[in-house]
């Protein structure tokens, strides 16, 4: 939609890197931060071609719904004392399992029995419906 907008290159890319970088010593970081690291985000995901990067596994709708509430237990339970980046690390380490096991036991065999039963589900519709 942007891509004529935002310009792909590997010096601006590093270049906003280390602006990231060099902004976590500032006390207000995320005012300087934010668009550097958007940037190598948005530039990062939308050319990783290797292999590497497809990963076998979707675990991104359960790291959306389960990050939440393990930060706040987490916080809850005083780990927030710990600084932000150890906090955010925890919170990772904490979230991966269950957003992997949502995946592994809720989402995964959903989707299989979406493909199952889609199509039956579907001609039983439009069989149910009357004609016109």
């Amino acid at each position: 939609m942007f891509r004529d907008l935002v310009p792909v290159r590997r010096d601006l890319t590093w270049l906003a890197v280390g602006l990231t970088c060099v902004s976590a010593l500032l006390p207000n970081y995320r005012i300087v931060a934010a668009l550097p690291l958007a940037y190598v985000l948005i530039v990062t995901g939308g050319t990783a071609k290797s292999p590497i990067w497809r990963l076998p596994n979707d675990i991104s709708y359960g790291l959306y719904i389960y990050a939440f509430p393990v930060q706040q237990v987490l916080a809850g339970m005083g780990a927030i004392s710990l600084g932000i980046g150890w906090f955010a690390l925890l919170s990772l380490i904490a979230t991966v399992p269950l957003a992997l096991a949502s995946w592994l036991l809720v989402e995964k065999p959903s989707l299989r029995l979406k493909s199952v039963l889609g199509t039956a589900v579907v001609r039983a519709s439009a069989a149910s419906e009357p004609s016109a």
